[in-house]
């Protein structure tokens, strides 16, 4: 049990047998207001300090002035490195509630737990990185959601989200776009895209348009039935040929995105 030096001069007394002020010494709590960093020299390690504006506990780890560490309180800080070792469901709990419903939790009670999250942090506009840690070579990360939640990357910043490999889709799973403004698949024609394993391509030049040559006199009507001139014959031939010409285009750049093979 501790007290504050001043109570315990103050209630033994300085009696030979037993000096108030001596025994305050060495088992005493200093209190003050704010931090004793930089202002108070604690008597010996391991006494504490209680903050009463900040009401925080301090606790000399030296004999100097500035030899105390923060313990707890209403603002706890922790300095230097903290390692937790526990194999619990609630390692590391944060909440008004302690472990029912936790604002963060880490679970730690998998046996033989060998996996893990590292954040680093960076200098300013370096960005943060989120790594998994793990015993083997390669390790998976599961992000779920409860029940029927959802989960919104960069809901509310305006930058994009980059996928660095491959995006799988699992089956039964649908892609479901907006009504309002819509969504462009590709912002440029410099960008390639590829369907159905196709090697991804530029967006392709539009299809050659089909003749212009007008056929503007009636078939016959009577037998033999057919072209009214020779000319009438020739300008739907031209026609035909240009169309055909427009639709092996269309083929050729529908094959190379991959829509048809």
């Amino acid at each position: 049990m501790t007290d504050t030096a001043a109570n315990l001069i103050a209630n033994l007394g300085s009696a030979w047998h037993v000096q108030g002020n001596a025994i305050a010494n060495q088992i005493g709590t200093i209190t003050g207001s704010g931090s004793p960093v930089g202002s108070v020299t604690p008597l010996f390690i391991g006494q504490d300090y209680f903050d009463t504006a900040g009401t925080n506990w301090w606790r000399a780890i030296g004999t100097t002035n500035t030899s105390w560490v923060e313990i707890g309180g209403a603002s706890e800080a922790i300095s230097g490195p903290t390692t937790i070792t526990a194999a619990n469901a609630h390692a590391l709990a944060v909440g008004a509630n302690g472990t029912t419903n936790p604002v963060f939790n880490v679970d730690a009670s998998a046996a033989s737990v060998a996996t893990g999250m590292n954040v680093k942090g960076n200098a300013a506009g370096s960005g943060v990185a989120e790594a998994v840690t793990s015993s083997t070579t390669n390790e998976s990360l599961t992000i779920d959601a409860k029940g029927s939640g959802t989960i919104t990357l960069n809901g509310t910043a305006t930058g994009a989200v980059v996928i660095g490999n491959g995006l799988n889709i699992t089956d039964a799973t649908n892609v479901v776009l907006g009504s309002t403004t819509g969504t462009k698949i590709g912002t440029a024609t410099t960008q390639k895209l590829g369907f159905f394993g196709s090697t991804p391509v530029v967006q392709q030049a539009g299809a050659t348009a089909s003749g212009t040559t007008a056929v503007t006199t009636a078939a016959t009507s009577t037998t033999p039935y057919g072209y009214a001139t020779s000319t009438q014959a020739n300008n739907v031939g031209v026609e035909l040929a240009a169309t055909v010409l427009a639709v092996n285009a269309l083929i050729t750049q529908l094959t190379a995105l991959g829509l048809i093979a």
